[in-house]
Parts: C-alpha cells; sequence; structure tokens
C-alpha cells in the first residue's frame, strides 16, 4: 500500500561485503518508466516506486515491508545526467510478479523471456559451519559454509580457494 514502510537491501556498486540497508516508504504502485544502461534501453511496467535511498549496483537486492516479508526487488533507480549517484527514487519488480520468473528458472523451462544458461560450477565441497568446528579451527566466524575440499582443476582451484 503506498506509504507502507519498506527497507531496501542492496549491494552498491557490486563491492561485496555487508549489504547496504535503507529505510523508505512505499510512493506509489503500477509505476512505468523506461530504463536505460546508457546503451540500451527498456520499457518497465507495474513496478513499485519507492524513496529509499538507492544506489547502482543495489538491483537485485530485496524490498522488505514491516512484517518481513519480501515484496519486491530493486531494479532501476532515477539517474541525473550521466552521474551514477545514490537516489530516494526507486523502482522495485514486486514480488508477485517476479516470483513466476523464478519458479520459471527453477524448473528449468526456457522461454523467448527467460534464456536458462548452463549450471554454475565452481568445484568445492561445503559443510555448514557450526561454532563447535569454528572453535577447533580458531575461526572467528561461527557460522556459514566451510570449504572442505577443492576439486582439481576447478574454477574454485583456478581462484585459489582452497581448505
Amino acid at each position: 500500500q503506498i506509504g507502507e514502510p519498506i527497507v531496501a537491501f542492496g549491494n552498491a556498486l557490486g563491492q561485496g561485503g555487508l549489504p547496504n540497508v535503507t529505510e523508505g516508504s512505499i510512493v506509489a504502485l503500477d509505476q512505468s518508466l523506461t530504463a536505460s544502461d546508457g546503451s540500451s534501453s527498456e520499457q518497465l511496467t507495474g513496478m513499485l516506486q519507492v524513496d529509499a535511498s538507492i544506489s547502482p549496483g543495489d538491483s537485485g537486492g530485496p524490498i522488505v515491508n514491516s512484517a518481513g516479508q519480501v515484496i519486491g526487488m530493486i531494479t532501476a533507480g532515477q539517474s541525473s545526467g550521466r552521474v551514477s549517484t545514490a537516489t530516494r527514487v526507486g523502482f522495485a519488480i514486486p514480488s508477485n510478479t517476479a516470483l513466476p520468473v523464478v519458479n520459471q528458472i527453477r524448473s528449468g523451462q526456457a522461454s523467448s523471456a527467460v534464456i536458462i544458461g548452463p549450471v554454475g560450477y565452481l568445484g568445492v565441497q561445503v559443510t555448514n559451519l557450526t561454532a563447535g568446528t569454528a572453535a577447533q579451527l580458531g575461526l572467528s566466524s561461527t557460522s556459514g559454509a566451510l570449504v572442505t575440499g577443492v576439486v582439481s582443476g576447478s574454477p574454485a582451484e583456478g581462484a585459489g580457494i582452497g581448505r
């Protein structure tokens, strides 16, 4: 609903690390806009407009309501000229529009709008890191994925990931 408080999560400029988290609200529903990356553009319809701070690279991050429900996916922010800076005019695909596409990808059903590529392969074996295992290994992190093996000749080995 218009005026509903939201929180936007993003990864500005693709820097990794902790996500950016900003508060705002729903400003408008069912908005249409032309999104451009400078070389191509597309018409987006049915978008949520939010007033949370959105930065370049935040696209794909969730918009969450006060009940903790993902209600949208950050898609675009208003730009002023060629300068890419944070804006308080952001747009998100509603989750009820994005979810059928997610399910289509999960089921492997390609279409003219959804292209299914090869499955990603890193070449690692992992297990869940527990606090006990972290203490035994002297790690500062106590949760997450613990690499237990790296496949010889894999992309992970090529990137220098070790156990």
